[in-house]
């Protein structure tokens, strides 16, 4: 959750949000890493 900039004070308890947050923030990791690889020539992986 720190990666992704929540904390205790910014997500929210009870409407669960933080957890589609830290989806999509994973998403994007996922996008970025893929066009780096698409770009670089290599083959980066991330683990999630």
């Amino acid at each position: 959750m720190a990666a992704s900039g929540l904390n205790d004070s910014t997500y929210d308890k009870v409407g669960k949000t933080h957890i589609k947050a830290l989806a999509d923030y994973a998403m994007r990791l996922m996008d970025q890493m893929k066009y780096i690889n698409e770009h670089s020539f290599n083959n980066f992986q991330m683990k999630i």
